[in-house]
This record gives C-alpha cells, sequence and structure tokens, in this order.
C-alpha cells in the first residue's frame, strides 16, 4: 500500500494538480480579509462627494465565516475537478487494468486514492484558512485560533465527503466530464436533501457548515457527534460502493 501511495503522490505532482488546488484555496483565502479591507473605501470613492457612509467594523471571525462561503462553492468545485479523473482515467487509458494485474487488491487500490486526495484536499484547505486567518488578524483584528482550528476540522469533514463522492463518481464512469458532474450533483443534492424534513438538517453535510460557522462565532455547536458520526459514515459508505462498483467491472 505505501508504494502505491507514493505512485499516486507522483502521478499528482506531475500532473500539477498539487499546485492548482491549494492555489485556488490560497487566493479564495486571502481574497477575503483583503476584501473587508478595502471595501469602505472603494464604497466611499463611488459616492458622490460629500456623502456620508458609516459602516460596523467587521469582526475577524465573521471574515472566517465569510471565507467558509468561498470554500463553499469554488473550494468544492476545484476538489471534484481535481479528483474526478482519478480513477476514470486511467480506466480508459489502460492503466488502471495494468495496475490491477499486479497483486494489488481493487479496495486497496481505491483506497490509496481516496488517502491522497484528502490530503492534498486538506493541505490546501488549512493553506487557504490559514492564511485568511492570518492576514485577517493583520488587517482587521485578533483572531481566535483555537476557533479557528476546531471549526476548520469539522469543515474540513465535508470537503472529505466531496472526495469520497467523486472518487465513487470517477469508479461509475469512463469519462472524467461524466464524473465530475455526477460527483456535482451528488454534491447539490445532498445539500438539498435537508430542506425536505427538519431532522435531516441536523445530518447532512451542510450541517457540518452551520456546526463550523457556530464555533467561529464562539458558539458551543449543538450535538456536534450527529453530523460527525453521519459523514464519516457517509463517507465509508462511498468508499465501499465505489470498491463494490470497481469489482463488478471489467477493466
Amino acid at each position: 500500500m505505501k508504494a502505491m501511495l507514493q505512485k499516486e503522490l507522483r502521478e499528482i505532482l506531475r500532473t500539477y494538480r498539487w499546485l492548482l488546488l491549494p492555489y485556488v484555496f490560497l487566493v479564495l483565502g486571502l481574497g477575503q480579509p483583503i476584501a473587508f479591507k478595502l471595501m469602505p473605501e472603494i464604497l466611499k470613492n463611488s459616492l458622490p462627494p460629500g456623502t456620508t457612509l458609516v459602516l460596523p467594523p467587521a469582526a475577524p471571525m465573521d471574515i472566517l465565516k465569510s471565507t467558509l462561503g468561498q470554500f463553499n462553492q469554488m473550494g468544492v468545485i476545484m476538489v471534484i475537478l481535481a479528483a474526478m479523473g482519478s480513477v476514470a482515467q486511467e480506466k480508459a487509458s489502460g492503466v488502471a487494468a495494468a495496475v490491477l494485474v499486479k497483486p494489488v487488491g481493487r479496495g486497496v487500490y481505491l483506497l490509496v486514492k481516496f488517502f491522497a486526495y484528502s490530503l492534498l484536499t486538506a493541505l490546501a484547505f488549512w493553506l487557504g484558512l490559514g492564511a485568511s486567518a492570518y492576514y485577517t488578524q493583520i488587517l482587521i483584528g485578533p483572531i481566535d485560533w483555537q476557533a479557528a482550528l476546531s471549526g476548520g476540522l469539522v469543515y474540513l469533514v465535508y470537503l472529505i465527503v466531496a472526495v469520497s463522492l467523486t472518487i465513487l463518481a470517477s469508479t461509475l464512469f469512463s469519462g472524467q466530464g461524466a464524473a465530475g458532474g455526477a460527483a456535482f450533483l451528488g454534491i447539490l443534492a445532498l445539500s438539498l436533501l435537508p430542506k425536505l424534513a427538519s431532522w435531516s438538517d441536523r445530518l447532512f453535510p451542510a450541517a457540518l457548515i452551520g456546526q463550523a460557522e457556530k464555533i467561529f462565532a464562539g458558539k458551543a455547536p449543538e450535538l456536534l457527534w450527529q453530523p460527525l458520526t453521519f459523514n464519516v459514515g457517509l463517507i465509508i459508505v462511498l468508499l465501499a460502493a465505489a470498491i463494490y462498483v470497481l469489482k463488478r467491472q471489467e477493466l
């Protein structure tokens, strides 16, 4: 498994995914404190002369909440784009068949990909959130670093759900575009499901975002174990489904 993981990490390095995903998260993270710092000046210059504009000061942790909002949009899309070809591309090129001829189980093959892309996603996320927190402290005010770390850990589980869902989609389809589209629709469906029933609002991945934002706001999260347990279980189910599908496919 170690050799397989090294091979997967080399593949990520060779295709520059290691550079693109962290770069996007870094830009998204830096953009929020800079935008909040410059916004009063921009608005002041856009108003007619003599107009007085008084804006309430931005709370530092509110800027981190805004950063999560950016990650929840462009960040998740980039995670899907990075991982959508992880299996589909290798099936289409014949690499998967060549690798699995060796004494490598299909379960190990998929788990290695999951670990590699989860690691890349985690590194990109912490780089973006860390940059946002650091520059918020410099430009706006002091950050509660413990809350930033705790809330970030909760939100990271949401991103790992996106990784596992993309791995499943990439296993189901042979085209990268189809895999990416299916993963995006899957994330969208998981975001909409809580609107169907009030109880599901406490469990599905979107609940992790709400809990992370509560932690950033200095509030105690309510029944945090419920969404964490549910989503860790969801990750396991998605990976188990991907392994089951790959074992039944002819490569």
